[in-house]
């Protein structure tokens, strides 16, 4: 069981508009976005006939969204300054279902590989109750503009891999994902900003072979990846793709303990069409822990 951040929203955006009327000042417009949603899971997992292994989450989903505008005038005597404040509180539950495959080698005939594998996972999120809350401030009054209770619907998402082990230590995986967030609805209403999203990642990891009189060194876990992304995002009727490149390792603090760190670089949308582009550096700092239960010994 746990609890994870699901999504999250924070930007933060200001320009100012020169009115071509004269009898209009200039004013400035502020955009800003903060929030986002959690989500609580408990899970298990049970081992399923001919050696495929299933597993399951029951995830509650809650969080709140909220979206700020404000419109400042540069002459607020005979201007009246406003803001708006448009809120969003979702709740639902919803269901992840997953599924390995036993090794496959042997019935693929393999002989090359000491491990084959296959799994999927589908990520079902029932429409999510929202209320909506819309309130306007001004220098003069607070006014709720409008209050309703709607449903938020989140696109199923989709999961596929395959997972290969050579001479018991290079292991690689390949994963794909889709979400068809054009189906995403507030209400009834679909953004013009969303498109489907898909994702195509690979993995390379060294575990070594552990054997008696092996230093720390010779024990650690090695990992590689690469992955390319179809975000959900479109502006200006240009998609969002980023390019993603991660290396790191695992450092053995015992049998089963170690510190996981990692490091990411990615590049993410384009200059197109007057957006922007960014290019990004992430850090993973982990500590795993592992520890035998529920085994008896003899005295």
């Amino acid at each position: 069981m746990g609890l994870v951040t699901f999504s999250r929203v924070s930007y933060s955006s200001v320009g100012t508009i020169q009115s071509s009327d004269p009898n209009i000042p200039s004013y400035q417009v502020s955009y800003e976005g903060s929030g986002g949603l959690s989500k609580l899971f408990i899970g298990s997992s049970v081992k399923l006939p001919f050696g495929f292994l299933g597993g399951a989450t029951l995830d509650y989903y809650f969080g709140n969204l909220n979206y700020y505008s404000y419109i400042n005038f540069d002459d607020n005597v005979t201007n009246i300054n406003t803001s708006f404040d448009n809120d969003h509180r979702a709740t639902g539950f919803g269901t992840t279902l997953g599924i390995i495959s036993p090794n496959l080698k042997d019935a693929f005939g393999m002989n090359s590989f000491s491990d084959f594998r296959i799994g999927f996972s589908v990520n079902y999120i029932s429409d999510l109750t929202t209320d909506t809350l819309l309130t306007s401030t001004s220098n003069t009054l607070v006014d709720t503009s409008a209050f309703s209770s709607t449903k938020m619907s989140i696109p199923i998402r989709l999961n596929g891999g395959i997972s290969f082990v050579l001479s018991n230590m290079y292991k690689f995986n390949l994963e794909y994902e889709f979400q068809p967030w054009s189906d995403f609805k507030l209400g009834d209403v679909k953004s013009q900003n969303l498109r489907d999203a898909q994702k195509f990642s690979t993995a390379f990891e060294y575990v070594p072979i552990r054997k008696a009189g092996m230093s720390l060194w010779e024990q650690m876990v090695w990992r590689a990846g690469l992955s390319y992304e179809e975000t959900q995002y479109k502006f200006n009727g240009q998609g969002i793709n980023q390019y993603s490149v991660f290396g790191g390792f695992s450092f053995p603090m015992g049998i089963e303990n170690t510190i996981d760190l990692g490091i990411e670089y990615g590049i993410r949308g384009t200059q197109d069409n007057n957006l922007l582009k960014e290019n990004f550096i992430k850090m993973y700092l982990g500590i795993s822990l592992g520890e035998l239960w529920f085994l008896r010994f003899e005295k």
